[in-house]
């Protein structure tokens, strides 16, 4: 385990402390189609691109490229946090740079230790946010194929919306209550097992039809968005209104994008920008219920689809 400029640092199998910090420092996303960025000078093009000759994956100096809004918009102080999986497997959530008035954004991958550069890379996971704006925090796989060893992210990634809800009162924080978001789903929150301000818990539906870049291809029936990134134990009890038809006791898939901290009950772990199934669900009186030991772990995104 190894940590980097005051960032998340973990492997496959575990966790490093400052995935907590990172989660609360940094408060917004998903990769879309667009037609070539032009991006401003930035100073990536100084760096000696020379590989490492003891490097077997993919030298990386560095990486460049745009955030937007869903309609386009570039989005100023955003925060593009690139997580580097290094050639021995080690994780690094590098401190994300702010983007400028336009959405550009550059960052050189180095190191606060000596001699040591985070730039042999088996894969680049960009996590985009926009701190305490209505941003859901969204994951994009980035396609390693830098020229001169800088990583130019040709589609800009997306930062999606999430609308404030109307939560009942916190009161008793060890106390379970029904509180329903957007769209009509139900989720059963204890408020001591938020780690994060139950003030600011909301969720949004979104389109399946033009999914954000980690769930293409899920083949999904619906999809929300959470904010604001966190981790929730216990777990809770999610209830997705059925608006698909399905027939009593039918049974459902539901997935969840791999955060910083994206731990299963089962101590499995949801890498960042994977969109994997944690849990089931069933068709009962209107709803898509979690079922017993699929209850909800971490607030990203939830999608679900038929088993």
């Amino acid at each position: 385990m190894r940590w980097i400029q005051s960032a998340a640092a973990h492997t496959r199998n575990g966790l490093g402390l400052l995935g907590s910090v990172a989660l609360l420092a940094f408060g917004g996303t998903g990769c879309g189609d667009a037609p070539g960025l032009d991006f401003p000078p930035d100073p990536l093009g100084e760096i000696d691109p020379t590989p490492d000759p003891s490097c077997t994956a993919t030298w990386t100096v560095g990486a460049r490229g745009r955030i937007v809004d869903e309609t386009g918009v570039g989005v100023e102080g955003a925060r593009p946090q690139m997580c580097l999986r290094l050639e021995d497997e080690t994780l690094l959530c590098l401190v994300p740079p702010v983007t400028d008035a336009e959405g550009y954004f550059h960052q050189a991958f180095t190191s606060e230790i000596p001699g040591e550069e985070p730039r042999c890379l088996q894969e680049i996971a960009v996590r985009a946010l926009l701190p305490n704006a209505g941003f859901a925090t969204t994951y994009c796989h980035a396609s390693l194929t830098p020229e001169n060893g800088v990583l130019t992210l040709d589609d800009p990634v997306v930062l999606y919306e999430v609308a404030p809800a109307t939560l009942p009162p916190q009161g008793d924080r060890e106390a379970v209550r029904e509180v329903t978001l957007d769209d009509g789903l139900v989720l059963d929150v204890v408020p001591s097992a938020f780690f994060g301000d139950y003030e600011r818990l909301s969720a949004q539906r979104h389109s399946v039809a033009s999914p954000p870049c980690f769930a293409r291809g899920a083949d999904l029936l619906g999809l929300y968005a959470f904010t604001p990134e966190v981790r929730v134990d216990p777990g809770f009890r999610v209830r997705i209104p059925n608006r698909h038809g399905l027939e009593e006791g039918a049974r459902v898939e539901l997935l969840l994008l791999g955060g910083l901290e994206t731990i299963l009950p089962d101590e499995r772990l949801i890498a960042e920008a994977d969109f994997e199934v944690f849990g089931t669900a069933t068709v009962r009186d209107g709803f898509i219920e979690s079922d017993v030991g699929s209850e909800l772990p971490y607030l990203t995104w939830l999608g679900y689809r038929r088993l």
